[in-house]
């Protein structure tokens, strides 16, 4: 990982802090930000500038049950 992230000093090692599983990405942390990784290419990309990070939880999409229940606010609202 030393040779691939970027440290901010000789004694910064990279820390693994956190993956997005069925994407193929994992986070990793040093003194001079937060970087993805992508396992099938190798490509590293700076996500956040340098700060603590223990634990990386991606937000991969959601959901919004029972839309379709609901009218929608043209429906209620008199234009």
């Amino acid at each position: 990982l030393e040779s691939v992230i970027p440290v901010a000093s000789s004694d910064d090692k990279p820390f693994v802090v956190g993956c997005a599983e069925g994407v193929g990405v994992i986070f990793v942390s040093t003194g001079a930000g937060l970087f993805t990784i992508k396992l099938d290419s190798g490509l590293v990309k700076k996500v956040a500038e340098s700060g603590v990070y223990f634990s990386v939880l991606p937000y991969m999409s959601f959901y919004t049950p029972d839309r379709g229940r609901f009218p929608s606010l043209a429906e209620i609202t008199d234009v």
